[in-house]
């Protein structure tokens, strides 16, 4: 623990938890990570590792076997993955970047710095790093940076069967074949043909006939909010990005629109209530960053009352005697009343 004021200041999060709440027996915690892994059960693993110390995330992906790893990995936030590839050999790192989608590679790199960023990309197979660079050639915050190039579009002039056979062949190596781009010889974007038609339909009946027209392709230097509103307001699977020439170069499909709108709802709240948003996870943020972010800047308070917001003590007499009241999760929310609390007078 910091033993002065300043140290306080300095420590980041890998090294202290902000609340200093439920950190003390992370062993279940542990546990559970591998129970739901062996249990492909990865989106809960991930849930589990969100609760650990940063070393302890990278102690347990490193006791993970390899494909379970990268698995887990896949569903943590970014904010996360970041502190994980700090602490585990290189040789791991590539693997499990190698794992990650494009798209959410990309995002993941561009939160690094830049030389670590060349050696990573470096690093890995020639045609993930040039879908992977392609990514990041497009502005943050784009339609082109969120997207996935890895899509399986299908030709104009295709039967069903034709179609259906194509998604057999290379369905595994694209993130989605629910909705199914249609493009001409040039590679042209017509429309989306939905997965659903395909399986209802007879074999020999000519795509051209199950296109549906009505989602808009977007261009790849629009916001990226754009194409997650088109996929909300129309209840598509995926909002297709097309270049000037109308040529089809990604998707933004429904779970990267889910992740944006998400954000976008954070900025809003965040700017809403006077503060700049932190765009990542609270826990991952270190103290001095919320100093930087004005949350006691230009406040005398402040001075009294940082070593309430940084030592909050969860043996303390009330929360103990609040726990024996509502039960030993409700201390969380006990925990979470007192930042807040603190918080509000700091910046009163």
């Amino acid at each position: 623990a910091p033993k002065t004021a300043t140290e306080a200041l300095e420590t980041n999060s890998r090294d202290l938890h902000p609340l200093g709440m439920g950190m003390k027996d992370k062993s279940k915690d542990s546990a559970k990570v591998q129970q739901y892994a062996r249990r492909k059960q990865y989106a809960l693993a991930a849930r589990e590792l969100s609760r650990l110390l940063p070393g302890q995330r990278a102690e347990q992906l490193e006791n993970l076997p390899e494909p379970q790893a990268a698995e887990v990995f896949k569903f943590m936030e970014t904010a996360y993955q970041e502190q994980v590839l700090k602490r585990i050999s290189r040789n791991l790192c590539l693997r499990l970047l190698e794992a990650l989608d494009p798209d959410d590679r990309a995002r993941l790199l561009e939160e690094i710095p830049d030389e670590l960023e060349r050696s990573y990309l470096s690093g890995l197979s020639a045609s993930e790093r040039q879908l992977t660079a392609k990514l990041l050639e497009y502005s943050p915050g784009s339609a082109g940076r969120a997207m996935t190039p890895e899509v399986l579009a299908v030709q104009v002039d295709l039967t069903v069967e034709e179609a259906m056979a194509e998604i057999r062949s290379r369905g595994k190596t694209v993130e989605t074949v629910y909705v199914l781009p249609v493009v001409r010889d040039d590679g042209r974007f017509l429309g989306l043909v939905h997965l659903r038609d395909l399986v209802m339909s007879e074999p020999d009946r000519r795509i051209e006939e199950l296109i549906d027209p009505s989602i808009q392709p977007i261009l790849p230097d629009e916001h990226q909010e754009q194409a997650a509103r088109i996929i909300q307001t129309t209840d598509a699977l995926a909002a297709p990005v097309v270049d000037e020439q109308g040529r089809l170069v990604g998707l933004v499909t429904v779970d990267d629109a889910m992740d944006i709108l998400d954000r976008e709802a954070e900025e809003d709240l965040a700017r809403g209530g006077g503060s700049e948003p932190l765009n990542r996870p609270y826990f991952s943020v270190s103290v001095r960053r919320h100093g930087s972010d004005r949350l006691f800047s230009d406040c005398p308070r402040g001075v009294v009352l940082m070593p309430l917001y940084i030592f909050l003590d969860d043996d303390s007499q009330e929360r103990k005697q609040y726990e024996k009241q509502q039960g030993p999760e409700a201390g969380k929310g006990y925990d979470i009343t007192v930042v807040l609390d603190v918080k509000g007078a700091i910046n009163g």
